[in-house]
């Protein structure tokens, strides 16, 4: 086995270190490589059987018997640190030695809430990483959390004050990475003997229903259409562009020309408010209220229509010479 003599070169210190030729395969390959060197560093120089090796082997060992480079071929996962020796065990000693996620994660966790570090980056990756993010909130519940009732937990979740409860215990980043909603993060975090079906769909459909009664509230709220209308120009396009013969639909056939004339342009605008009110805000209780020169409507419609904007240009209308009859 060419590794292993060089490896023992390097022990000897006739060599610096091993070969990179023997690390050509992917990194699982090459993870296994290291682990066979590691091995024989253990069981053959060391003499240690498994019991031993699981109570005496750690990083000391690593840089007495210069693993150091072995030790980088090591495929770590994201909640274990490189020094770990005891992940090394696990890969070599399987049958004897657990990979405890729990503590691992729990033990990143607590480093993230003592602001001593980050999450790592693939911390919250696949299935391992919403393993982490179920554990790390059953952690926090039992910590700090204390409910009467499973009724109360699910209310607290599904509740907007779950949120800021999420970010103070540095839990949101998991919540999102991998849940549509903190109640269903919950939810799912829960054992079986505190998961309730019944108090988790009744909560969705309550959450759900409030969302789409919101959304109306909202869509109805900005459904008004604002009416500019000034109000002598009205007047002064009724009378040069239509008359009531040719327009009998729309609010332009409602005031004829000689209303202006005859009763003047004070009389006019009150006319034109009553048939505002009457004609296009009828059952909606409307407020017309006037500047100088317009009036304005808020007509509530749906949300499809288009609100407008009609400004015409005030100037005074001439008096034709058949306004007035000759009685």
């Amino acid at each position: 086995m060419g590794i292993i003599n060089e490896y023992e070169e390097i022990l000897i210190g006739n060599r610096k270190k091993i070969s990179s030729n023997y690390f050509l395969f992917d990194k699982k390959g090459n993870e296994r490589v290291a682990l066979s060197v590691i091995r024989y560093a253990i069981e053959n120089l060391l003499g240690w059987d498994v019991h031993n090796a699981i109570k005496l082997f750690n990083s000391n060992y690593i840089s007495f018997m210069k693993l150091d480079q072995m030790v980088k071929y090591i495929v770590f996962p994201s909640d274990v640190t490189k020094d770990d020796t005891e992940y090394i065990l696990y890969l070599l000693y399987p049958k004897y030695v657990d990979y405890d996620i729990k503590r691992y994660t729990l033990r990143i966790y607590e480093k993230v809430m003592n602001n001593e570090g980050r999450y790592p980056k693939d911390y919250m990756y696949g299935y391992l990483g919403m393993l982490r993010a179920k554990i790390c909130l059953q952690y926090a519940i039992n910590q700090n959390l204390l409910f009467k009732s499973a009724d109360d937990l699910y209310n607290f979740f599904a509740s907007k004050d779950c949120i800021k409860y999420l970010k103070q215990n540095k839990l949101y980043q998991l919540y999102v990475s991998f849940y549509s909603t903190p109640l269903e993060y919950m939810h799912d975090s829960m054992p079986s003997s505190v998961k309730n079906e019944f108090l988790f769909h009744n909560y969705m459909f309550l959450n759900k229903y409030q969302q789409v009664v919101t959304e109306e509230e909202k869509a109805e709220k900005n459904s008004k259409v604002y009416y500019s209308l000034n109000l002598h120009g009205i007047a002064q396009y009724r009378y040069s562009s239509c008359s009531p013969q040719q327009s009998q639909n729309g609010f332009f056939s409602v005031v004829p020309p000689i209303t202006t004339l005859l009763f003047g342009y004070s009389a006019t605008i009150s006319l034109i408010k009553e048939v505002l009110n009457n004609t296009f805000c009828s059952g909606n209780s409307p407020v017309v209220t006037e500047s100088r020169t317009s009036a304005y409507c808020d007509i509530p419609v749906k949300p499809t229509v288009t609100a407008f904007s009609l400004n015409l240009k005030l100037t005074k209308p001439s008096v034709p010479e058949d306004a007035f009859c000759s009685c």
